[in-house]
């Protein structure tokens, strides 16, 4: 699949943590270790979600890991509630292995160059649903820009 320039504004309130990345670690572990309590306390309230796990990278190794609630209206104790916002954003669907995102993000680092395209603050990754089938992961990558 081709990279694509979205200028629709892409919006959404999740339910999750936050953290600042630290560079002995790995990203994944980091990922990994906010998404638990997330869906202990998505699955402890019964809170009906998409299922499906965002990871939004801002400045300075700040990152945020959550999920989207559409019904919800309250707040769940124990997460952030937080919206997102990219008014224009270059979009690329990553399939396979995780350990191929930062090759994706390469790809697309190089087109928005040809394009002249400055890559913004924020990052957004947004996982499909798991498959055993490593091959078969589905990743969407959200880079915003400037023109």
């Amino acid at each position: 699949m081709d990279m694509i320039i979205v200028e629709t504004p892409w919006v959404k309130t999740l339910y999750g943590l936050s953290s600042v990345h630290v560079a002995s670690r790995k990203v994944g572990d980091e990922i990994r270790e906010l998404l638990d309590p997330v869906w202990k306390a998505v699955r402890a309230y019964q809170i009906k979600s998409t299922g499906i796990n965002h990871v939004v990278y801002g400045e300075n190794g700040e990152y945020f890991c959550g999920v989207e609630c559409p019904s919800l209206s309250q707040e769940i104790p124990g997460l952030i509630k937080k919206q997102f916002r990219l008014d224009q954003y270059a979009y690329f669907k990553h399939i396979g292995p995780y350990s191929g995102i930062p090759q994706a993000y390469a790809h697309m680092a190089e087109e928005m160059g040809k394009l002249s395209l400055r890559p913004g603050s924020t990052s957004i990754e947004i996982y499909g649903h798991w498959n055993n089938d490593e091959n078969l992961l589905q990743t969407e990558l959200l880079i915003s820009f400037k023109k």
